[in-house]
């Protein structure tokens, strides 16, 4: 509500949670303009995705001439008029494959009325709905082509595209390099997320810093049947596209359970002659225990490790029972991978990184507690370690808090700092 209220064009607001068409529950948000000029609805509701977690960013806005109030000066929600998503007035469809993202549009987010040209995100789509779309669209269309081509019309494109150039490379660029791009950084997803957990992030980094996600194998709902990878043959294929196709200054960041691929994928470019500008590593700590806490992965109940994820801000979306499962085995499967490498590490002996490790923790992420004095364990891994906080930040500031973490990035890649040395930054 204070978002709202605060946002430009609108004086008053006032926000409902209800069941949409398509069965899932939505928030529905009233607005009173500002000015005679009347508020920019679509404009209001992109602000919000950019500021607020997708759960909390209402799925319609209605502007409406005044808020109306029961007599003792309360909402008076049955005076407000049922929210309607509606699109363009032209749904003609210019191509086969135009007509079939259509068609899929409709079932994801529930609405009759659409033009080629609609923006996904703008009438109400989400993460939850991406995956929904992706999967009606088929044809090998993945969540990450639905956040980069939210229109029926871009999507059809990138759809006949894929039908043109078969394979997927893992890495996937989310902005384009320009001629103000300083550094490329390849981004890692957290424990059971796709390429698309880095969309906000890419854009408050954007234009001086490109940003690249992996797209790991298995990891994306709307193609459950796709085999997993061990994290070794991962970080292979990871960095030999970092040396295939990444020129120039490159950063790995990798969040959560996704930091120990992170930082096996800079071994690997290190031994290759390639040397990130840092390694950044979110909302992870070392384990002090690291065979016990393997164990614990493999036997932990669904239940319980949803419980628990959600306690930290996952699962933020009404995920059905089918893809839930899916994301839960996928979410074991990438911690289980990074204990191993926990424990395979001491074994190995690989020399420490020479690249800086920055270790960026949300100060109140309830899974990174201790960081203060923990977040030195990373010197097993990186001979300079940093430690940079998100103010207010929980697990997952990545999705939540973008603008943030983007400032810690920016700020090493206007002023990077030299490799090595005996001490440690702290930065707030």
């Amino acid at each position: 509500m204070a978002g709202w209220a605060s946002a430009p064009g609108g004086a008053a607001c006032g926000v409902l949670a209800g069941v949409a068409a398509a069965g899932d529950r939505v928030l529905a948000a009233y607005v009173v303009p500002a000015g005679p000029a009347g508020a920019d609805t679509v404009a209001l509701r992109r602000r919000l995705a950019r500021r607020l977690p997708s759960h909390l960013v209402p799925a319609t806005v209605t502007a409406l001439d005044r808020i109306p109030l029961t007599a003792n000066g309360k909402l008076d929600r049955r005076a407000l008029p049922d929210p309607v998503v509606t699109g363009g007035r032209d749904d003609t469809a210019a191509t086969p494959a135009e007509r079939i993202v259509l068609d899929a549009f409709r079932t994801a987010l529930a609405v009759t009325q659409l033009s080629v040209h609609d923006d996904f995100f703008a009438l109400g789509g989400d993460s939850v709905k991406a995956v929904r779309l992706a999967r009606a669209v088929g044809r090998g269309v993945e969540v990450l082509d639905v956040f980069q081509h939210p229109t029926p019309q871009r999507l059809a494109r990138r759809m006949r595209q894929l039908d043109d150039t078969g394979g997927r490379p893992i890495l996937r660029p989310l902005t384009p390099a320009t001629d103000d791009t300083a550094l490329t950084l390849v981004c890692v997803p957290y424990g059971g997320g796709t390429a698309a957990a880095y969309h906000h992030l890419a854009a408050e980094l954007a234009p001086s810093v490109t940003t690249w996600s992996a797209a790991l194998p298995g990891h994306d709902p709307a193609h459950p049947g796709e085999p997993l990878l061990g994290l070794d043959e991962t970080a292979d294929l990871i960095t030999a596209e970092i040396l295939d196709r990444v020129d120039g200054p490159f950063a790995v960041y990798g969040h959560c359970a996704g930091s120990a691929l992170a930082v096996a994928v800079a071994q690997r470019t290190e031994r290759q002659g390639r040397r990130p500008a840092a390694v950044y590593v979110g909302g992870a700590l070392p384990s002090t225990a690291p065979a016990e806490e393997l164990q614990r992965a493999r036997h932990w109940p669904a239940d319980a490790l949803h419980s628990h994820m959600k306690a930290l801000g996952g699962f933020d979306g009404a995920l059905d029972a089918t893809d839930l499962h899916t994301v839960l085995e996928v979410l074991r499967h990438d911690m289980i991978q990074g204990l191993r490498f926990q424990t395979d590490s001491g074994r190995r002996q690989h020399p420490p990184l020479d690249a800086p490790l920055v270790v960026v923790i949300g100060d109140e992420d309830a899974a990174t507690r201790g960081y203060a004095h923990a977040h030195r364990d990373w010197k097993r891994y990186a001979a300079h370690v940093e430690l940079a906080e998100i103010p207010g930040g929980g697990h997952y500031f990545v999705t939540h808090q973008p603008r943030a973490l983007a400032a810690v990035i920016a700020a090493r890649t206007a002023a990077p700092r030299p490799p090595g040395g005996p001490h440690e930054e702290h930065q707030h």
